[in-house]
């Protein structure tokens, strides 16, 4: 959702403006750790529980207060009988396996035409707080530490701020050294909305779930993190980039991918496979092939 992207950037560019009180950079993993939930709870009176494995932070925040609320637009509701043609996203799905990556989808043509009831929905002002003080803490924890380069850094960070009277929950899954990288100006922040993989779901088992049991806690892999990367990076260019894709779907999708894998020097696969669900088709392409793609 759009506007979780704009709670993450809004943070980015206001970091190191706020006033906080200095505490000494941890020296290891445990004190960071630790470091973390005394912000969260002393300063910030949130109610955080985290579990720490070994390349992944899962960070879980029960809260009563709504995360999702609806307003009225300044333009009111509107439509037009004037349509225009697009290659639309209809389903998209992928997993790594044996060393390759599967993404299958279906993309076709459609037309669309302006329908606005004159409402949207908007997160919280309650909610945004916390998750910009939690990411505050993230932070001042995590990216002081004297050595990131090591075990002592989680790679991986799962932040899920989940709504336990309603049944709805919003994750967000991050690299740390992305998330270091944008506070210092060396990855712009939309590219971090890019990387950044966030999503907001809803489930009856999450109603009062103060410790998180409904959650499938486990260690965040390379590639689970580059596929639901991908993922993000084609779901953004069909549905909000500027830029809109082409008709050659099967370039448009190996090119976002070899971008993801680039970004991260990833070279641990032998192939991706793309299963085109419109058009009954699969291409494999061999790992040296998907370096071409990037740009």
């Amino acid at each position: 959702m759009r506007l979780f992207k704009f709670i993450i950037i809004c943070f980015l560019l206001t970091a190191f403006i706020g006033c906080f009180k200095v505490v000494p950079p941890a020296t290891s993993r445990k004190e960071a750790n630790e470091k973390f939930l005394k912000i969260c709870k002393e300063e910030y009176k949130l109610n955080v529980l985290t579990n720490s494995l070994k390349h992944t932070l899962w960070i879980y925040v029960p809260i009563e207060d709504p995360i999702i609320d609806y307003k009225g637009t300044k333009e009111g509701p509107k439509k037009s009988n004037q349509g225009s043609e697009k290659n639309s996203l209809q389903y998209l799905d992928g997993h790594f396996d044996n060393g390759t990556f599967y993404f299958e989808y279906a993309v076709t043509k459609t037309m669309n035409y302006t329908v606005d009831y004159g409402y949207k929905s908007a997160y919280t002002e309650e909610y945004q707080k916390k998750q910009s003080r939690i990411l505050s803490a993230i932070f001042r924890a995590y990216c002081d530490l004297t050595d990131t380069k090591t075990e002592t850094a989680p790679e991986f960070f799962m932040l899920v701020i989940s709504n336990i009277k309603k049944g709805v929950e919003l994750t967000s899954l991050f690299n740390l050294e992305d998330f270091k990288q944008v506070q210092v100006g060396f990855l712009p922040p939309e590219e971090f909305v890019k990387r950044d993989i966030s999503d907001v779901q809803g489930r009856e088992s999450m109603i009062g779930d103060f410790e998180g049991k409904h959650l499938d806690y486990h260690d965040i892999t390379w590639p689970e993190f580059l596929t639901k990367q991908a993922l993000n990076r084609i779901r953004f260019k069909y549905q909000q980039s500027d830029f809109k894709p082409g008709d050659n779907t099967e370039e448009e999708m190996i090119t976002l991918i070899a971008e993801t894998l680039r970004a991260y020097h990833f070279q641990d696969f032998k192939s991706v496979e793309l299963n085109n669900l419109a058009a009954q088709k699969k291409v494999i392409f061999e790992q040296t092939q998907v370096a071409t793609f990037a740009k």
